[in-house]
């Protein structure tokens, strides 16, 4: 079977086509398989109405005869649909937008819904732009095919900025698109950096202002720096807190004598932004910054301080300690400690003192470049028992250290008690009580040079306000008389304590007894005073 269509050029015929049919000599007709003259089949696909005419020739060929039949079909109906005909049912895609949402300084959610009744939808998304009636020739994501809902994420924008966006779907016939919608992106996160202040070898301060947060929340902001430009937070950095406002950052561990730049950072969650770039030169090295602790565990002839070495300014600190002396600014030529070296807080012992003396306390820390010296402190270590002090040697030292008793070095007469057969009032026998005793006897008894008066009048090595010492105070004279000294043969002294209006209470030197003796009786006087 042999087929060809022929167009024809009348206009009242659609499609013309010529069929030619060679039958079997039977005159029985083969099927017919049609195709139009792009060559595409269009059996079962066409309806035909036809007028024929019939052209015959014969030529006997052999036994067979050949008839030769010519069609002339003439489509004037539906002869083939056109490919027109063919999507005359499909329509373009309707789209509906979905509002904008989930809106940054940077990017927004959005998307669409195609209607279920279009088949063959071949790509769908949304577009914008920052002009009304966007296509796809504009920004668009492609957010897969087929018909139904869809979310486009958009990326890529300006903060601050308003946005047109539609979503398009688009099938064989062209591309639908949405209702407009419109939305303004967020004002973008802004930090600034501020002026970097107290410049030094090796620390500096910084700082920024987060101004705006993006439309969500600080979670972190600080400085970041670095020896070369645009430092980000995976160089050195400082962490300083969250939220908006102003912040402040000490930079440590910096080298001496070098070019920083350094820029402020603040994060949300969407997104790190970075302030402007500032530089700074740290100085030159030079001695270590240190300073001195207190004096404390105070005793006669030791004590205890320290200090803190808080830079190094740019070299290390090789030796570090406490200097003091009894003058002002003590270095280390004077006496001093050596605790170890590098920075951070220490403890000193200091030893060898002498007592009751006014001493001056400097830290130190040395590097390549020189000793620096911490602020100067002072304290004095405690009184000792027979230290020559305040007119007389001290005997006694109360619980604090700070206070005791005096006693003069020489006896000062050899005289009564007084008022013998006189109760005196007010007089005990405990530590401390020798000043009260001797007041209430020169109160009481108006005998003249009693052992009371003789003490209450003595003015000795610039001090005046000597007493008799009571029972006890006696006892601890006795104790360290050999510190005190004076106190040679076989004597008797007055203490200020009555022992009955007859009687006064006495202590015997060569054994250390105590006793009683008359008040009219004469014995030895040693004057007493207190710190």
């Amino acid at each position: 079977m042999i087929v060809r269509f022929i167009p024809f050029s009348n206009p009242l015929v659609r499609d013309k086509i010529i069929l030619l049919i060679t039958f079997g000599h039977t005159i029985k007709p083969c099927s017919v398989t049609a195709r139009d003259a792009s060559g595409e089949i269009i059996r079962n696909k066409i309806y035909f109405s036809i007028e024929i005419f019939f052209y015959m020739k014969t030529k006997i060929c052999s036994d067979q005869l050949k008839l030769i039949v010519v069609f002339l079909i003439l489509m004037t109906n539906c002869t083939k649909k056109s490919s027109n005909e063919e999507t005359s049912n499909i329509q373009i895609p309707e789209v509906l937008t979905i509002e904008a949402s989930k809106i940054t300084s940077y990017s927004a959610e959005s998307g669409g819904n195609c209607n279920d009744g279009v088949p063959l939808i071949t790509a769908k998304g949304v577009c914008w732009s920052t002009s009304h009636n966007p296509t796809t020739n504009s920004t668009k994501t492609i957010d897969g095919n087929g018909a139904g809902s869809f979310i486009s994420n958009i990326k890529g924008l300006t903060p601050n900025t308003v946005y047109y966006i539609r979503a398009y779907a688009t099938n064989k016939i062209g591309t639908g698109y949405g209702n407009e919608v419109t939305f303004t992106t967020s004002t973008a996160l802004t930090v600034t950096t501020t002026a970097v202040t107290d410049i030094a070898p090796v620390t500096a301060t910084c700082g920024g202002v987060v101004t705006t947060d993006g439309g969500f929340s600080i979670t972190t902001r600080g400085v970041c720096w670095n020896t070369s430009s645009n430092p980000t937070i995976l160089d050195s950095h400082t962490t300083d807190g969250n939220g908006i406002g102003a912040f402040t950052s000490n930079l440590t561990g910096l080298a001496a004598n070098t070019i920083y730049h350094i820029r402020a950072y603040a994060i949300n969650s969407e997104e790190i932004a970075y302030g402007n770039e500032v530089t700074f030169t740290t100085l030159n090295p030079t001695f270590p910054i240190v300073t001195t602790f207190g004096v404390s565990d105070i005793a006669q002839f030791t004590a205890k301080s320290g200090g803190n070495v808080t830079s190094d300014e740019g070299a290390p600190v090789t030796i570090r300690g406490i200097c003091w002396s009894t003058s002002l600014n003590p270095t280390t030529t004077n006496s001093h400690t050596t605790d170890g070296s590098d920075t951070g807080k220490f403890v000193s012992n200091m030893t060898g003192l002498d007592g009751s003396t006014l001493y001056y306390v400097r830290a130190y820390a040395t590097n390549d470049m020189g000793t620096g010296y911490g602020n100067e402190v002072t304290f004095t270590t405690l009184h000792f028992i027979g230290e020559s002090f305040g007119g007389g040697k001290i005997f006694y030292i109360d619980g604090t250290g700070m206070h005791g008793l005096i006693a003069a070095t020489t006896d000062q007469a050899e005289t009564i008690w007084g008022c013998y057969g006189t109760d005196v009032q007010g007089t005990f026998t405990a530590i401390g009580t020798g000043q009260a005793n001797t007041t209430a006897i020169i109160n009481t008894c108006l005998w003249p040079g009693i052992a009371a008066q003789v003490c209450n009048d003595l003015v000795l090595n610039g001090y005046d306000d000597w007493f008799l010492p009571s029972k006890d105070e006696l006892n601890q004279m006795y104790v360290q008389r050999n510190i005190i000294g004076g106190f040679n043969g076989y004597k008797v002294y007055w203490s200020s304590s009555q022992d009955a209006p007859n009687e006064g209470k006495i202590q015997y030197f060569f054994d250390g007894s105590q006793g009683w003796g008359y008040k009219d009786s004469n014995f030895f006087v040693r004057a007493n005073r207190a710190f």
